[in-house]
């Protein structure tokens, strides 16, 4: 990367948390590059999960198919039937990067998710022998959601203490007391999204909803549905400890967007689904945040080389760059006239130089 700040020379990166959705996989996967990315880790939670690694690679291509520009790592859904002679046998040819683990009911299509670690130990332990990797929803269920990110750190500590040598990620941080987790705990690293780094729960729920809300009635509570995620935005001190870490460019926090579509009418519903839509614009997001934070030279890290050395990831060879100028671009109020794109009607403060192609 190359940068006077008033243009920023950006090679293509990793975004090594993103959900494509099967309603809409056919124009979401072609805006991957468009956001600058040409390496995504996809999740596996669809509404019938990707358990097997045949599941795995039938999803990979259909994605291929679609968009031949992204090399996708894939994932497979934490859940009992998960094989382990399936991984042994077929989880390099399928492309399947690691497994995912959401706790059951704790987010969108969670509902086949997992109750108790132990259960699970066998798994862990054939996954450390294959150097798969662990992605974990780090959230309890049966919580205030401003706390239940914090309340779930016991059964990390138990998975680090217990799997020294698994690749383990505290998918999406929120919280000051996982920041500091992850910090002190050598064998764990963790994904930063865009809209964690900039929204506070305020920005999301009331402020009884603070106070007093449960997972079982958090959407009473919800003031901006295109701002809801889960897990959810905290507090400034929260925040704040996340954007020093990022700063500071500790080398196990790295970018995962989290980029998941809903569409519109769904975010507007009683019932809203949990997720923000970033993909197409991510570069701009992050050069506008990173730009604020006077740390554009951290920029290229956190998106390129953190997660790819912590996970062991390939080097790609002639990544094609994207070069952004200081220019305020407007981001649009609608993607694919049916998702609402986070930050929809504002501006950022970059835009993508005219003559650099990214679909392509």
């Amino acid at each position: 990367m190359t940068s006077d700040e008033s243009e920023i020379k950006l090679v293509f990166f990793d975004d090594l948390h993103c959900h494509l959705r099967e309603s809409s996989q056919s124009v979401v996967a072609k805006s991957i590059n468009s956001g600058g990315s040409d390496r995504v880790l996809v999740m596996p939670n669809l509404r019938s999960p990707i358990v097997t690694c045949d599941q795995a690679l039938l999803y990979h291509n259909f994605l291929l198919d679609i968009n031949p520009h992204v090399d996708y790592l894939m994932t497979l859904y934490l859940n009992q039937d998960i094989s382990i002679s399936d991984l042994e046998m077929n989880a390099a040819r399928s492309h399947v990067q690691g497994i995912k683990c959401y706790p059951k009911g704790v987010t969108t299509n969670s509902s086949f998710g997992f109750k108790c670690f132990q259960d699970y130990y066998p798994l862990f332990n054939a996954m450390e022998k294959l150097s798969l990797s662990l992605h974990i929803h780090c959230e309890t269920i049966d919580s205030n959601p401003l706390f239940s990110e914090q309340n779930f750190i016991p059964q990390l500590h138990q998975i680090c203490n217990k799997f020294s040598n698994l690749k383990i990620v505290a998918e999406h941080v929120t919280s000051k007391e996982l920041v500091d987790f992850v910090k002190n705990t050598p064998n764990i690293a963790a994904s930063v999204t865009i809209h964690h780094l900039e929204l506070l729960a305020s920005d999301v729920i009331s402020q009884m909803g603070h106070e007093n809300t449960t997972a079982d009635d958090l959407c009473n509570h919800i003031t901006n549905p295109h701002y809801y995620c889960k897990p959810m935005p905290k507090t400034f001190s929260d925040r704040q400890a996340i954007l020093d870490v990022i700063t500071s460019g500790h080398p196990r926090f790295y970018f995962g967007s989290d980029s998941a579509p809903h569409k519109i009418n769904d975010k507007l519903s009683n019932n809203p689904p949990a997720g923000i839509f970033t993909q197409p614009y991510l570069a701009l997001y992050l050069a506008d945040i990173f730009s604020r934070l006077n740390c554009l030279d951290k920029l290229q890290p956190f998106v390129s080389q953190y997660g790819k050395d912590y996970l062991l990831l390939p080097e790609i060879d002639n990544r094609r760059h994207l070069t952004l100028i200081k220019q305020d671009f407007k981001i649009p109020e609608l993607e694919f006239d049916m998702f609402r794109p986070y930050k929809a009607g504002q501006y950022v403060s970059y835009s993508i130089k005219q003559n650099d192609s990214l679909n392509n």
